[in-house]
């Protein structure tokens, strides 16, 4: 390790352990001043800039509640920092590590396993989209509370009239589909995503927030760039595309789950993980299901733990890929534990149909011949 290396993981650690002292003995008294009304001009002036709603939450919470928000913003950003330092440390001391990283994003995709996860990712994004245009027109009959969100205020974009949003939700349609035929595919692909993420951001102006399309997001986002490759390698003689946008999509969908679990455990100090939480999480949703696990104490204090593990460890899927037909099923029973036992969300959720970006289906003689009419619609010899 060199000494460049050295100094640039100590700055790192520095940094993490310095900034959680700068707030403490600096900003955390500006904070309580600010609840005081004695706060400086500009610091006011940042807080609500920052977050608008504040001007309205501090009449619903005590102090006390937004010093806590506050540090748990620096301790996450003092994790950021520590991460970054060992993951620096690891790659620069063991030679098995650096490998890794340095192949990672170095790998190659079969031409045919990147038009199956064009259909079927399309096919997901358009099915989920179905419910969007009725929304709109229930959300219209109150759109006197419509408060932009972020993406919107910086578009200038407000509530769509019913044509405009009858017209975006007929573009996201037939965007998907000529995606999934691979029709304009970059293009279509792009303009399905944006057209999704507009739709959510309508929705979450009406201060509820629903983080069950994150993983769709992330991965419509990048895959442009995937269809891209394929788009620019057309008349390569290689049957096989660089796979780095791929990549970025699985380590997209592992760090999900692996900041859901961070944050559980950093909203709660760790709480999170006890039976008489997870006990009161059951009492609080009523679920039918989740009322009879009240009577096993194993199951209260084995379903946090196993949750846990399985958000903190689905991330190891991409050392190694034979870890996915462990992460995987249980992916799949954890989000139809959230169902069954909490009644929250559906057992047809999107985060597990991203999780067709794992399998293989290159690999699958059956779906291979199933997809091999659509092998037609691109302008380069089929895979055998």
């Amino acid at each position: 390790m060199s000494k460049q290396d050295k100094v640039f993981i100590f700055f790192l650690l520095f940094a993490a352990f310095t900034i959680p002292a700068i707030y403490l003995s600096f900003f955390n008294p500006l904070v309580k001043e600010y609840f005081n009304g004695s706060a400086p001009d500009w610091f006011s002036s940042l807080v609500e800039h920052i977050y608008p709603r504040l001007t309205t939450e501090r009449n619903r919470f005590p102090v006390s509640f937004f010093e806590e928000k506050a540090m748990q913003i620096v301790v996450r950003i003092s994790f950021v920092l520590s991460a970054f330092a060992v993951f620096i440390f690891l790659k620069k001391r063991f030679i098995s590590f650096r490998k890794f990283t340095k192949q990672f994003f170095h790998g190659y995709a079969a031409y045919q396993q990147i038009n199956i996860l064009r259909i079927l990712f399309y096919s997901s994004l358009l099915y989920f989209s179905l419910e969007f245009y009725n929304d709109l027109l229930v959300l219209s009959s109150i759109k006197v509370f419509f408060k932009p969100v972020l993406l919107l205020k910086i578009t200038g974009l407000g509530f769509p009239s019913e044509l405009l949003g009858l017209s975006l939700y007929v573009i996201l349609l037939i965007s998907c589909i000529l995606c999934i035929l691979n029709i304009y595919p970059v293009f279509t692909a792009t303009t399905a995503v944006l057209t999704f993420l507009y739709f959510q951001a309508i929705f979450f102006s009406f201060e509820k927030i629903d983080h069950g399309y994150t993983t769709l997001n992330y991965a419509g986002l990048l895959m442009p760039l995937l269809l891209y490759q394929q788009k620019k390698n057309i008349n390569s003689e290689s049957l096989l595309l660089p796979d780095w946008p791929l990549k970025l999509i699985k380590l997209a969908l592992c760090l999900c789950y692996l900041l859901a679990g961070l944050e559980k455990l950093f909203i709660s100090k760790g709480a999170w993980l006890s039976p008489i939480t997870f006990k009161s999480y059951l009492y609080l949703h009523q679920a039918p299901l989740g009322m009879q696990v009240l009577n096993y104490p194993v199951l209260c204090a084995a379903l946090p733990v196993a949750a846990m593990i399985f958000q903190l460890g689905f991330i190891s899927i991409l050392w190694n890929e034979k870890l996915k037909w462990i992460f995987l099923p249980a992916g799949i029973l954890f989000h139809i534990g959230t169902v069954v036992l909490l009644g929250i969300s559906s057992i047809i959720n999107p985060w597990i149909f991203t999780y067709l970006f794992f399998i293989r289906w290159d690999e699958i003689e059956p779906l291979k011949r199933l997809f091999k009419p659509m092998d037609y619609f691109s302008n380069r010899r089929r895979i055998p």
